[in-house]
């Protein structure tokens, strides 16, 4: 993050520690919340999904201390929910990376899914292996994807566990389950 004031510009590494915001305070002569935010730079394949404008040093300290907090799948699953929600500010995707375990990544494979579903609800491989050749596992999963409300996105498919996202309309030569 780029910081600029009369007295000059001042680059800070976040998430930043009390004594380097103490620093940079002392070095540009002002409040930090009076400073100009130049520039700021981030260095993950999701930042271009990032709003760029009215950034806050707080905001931006609070995403990148939950960002630097992130396993390389949260990263991704950050990513895909970042694509999905297009959050207009960094407090919003703050909020989104404080709340990432309410995110999965899920199996892109509609049949997948679909055998997912039936796991889930209590059936067995050897169910599975009898029902295979007499169900369409892929419409299935097809179903379940829309009902959770999966999302697919250039990081992969993704869902909200609290509550599904609102279905999206289907596009052209898409059926309804």
């Amino acid at each position: 993050l780029a910081l600029a004031s009369p007295a000059g510009i001042v680059r800070l590494d976040l998430p930043a520690q009390d004594d380097a915001l103490e620093q940079a305070k002392r070095a540009l002569g002002c409040d930090l919340g009076n400073a100009a935010i130049r520039d700021v730079e981030i260095g993950y394949p999701w930042a271009h999904l990032l709003p760029r404008d009215a950034v806050t040093l707080e905001d931006a300290n609070t995403l990148a201390q939950c960002v630097r907090a992130m396993t390389s799948q949260e990263l991704r699953v950050f990513g895909a929910v970042l694509e999905v929600e297009g959050p207009s500010s960094f407090h919003e995707a703050g909020t989104i990376a404080m709340d990432i375990d309410d995110y999965e990544l899920v199996t892109d494979s509609e049949r997948e899914y679909g055998m997912e579903a039936l796991r889930y609800a209590g059936a067995g491989d050897e169910l599975l292996d009898i029902l295979d050749g007499f169900t369409d596992f892929d419409a299935l999963g097809r179903c379940e994807m829309e009902t959770d409300g999966v999302r697919e996105t250039s990081f992969g498919s993704v869902r909200r566990l609290s509550a599904p996202w609102p279905r999206q309309e289907p596009e052209q030569g898409q059926t309804m389950c």
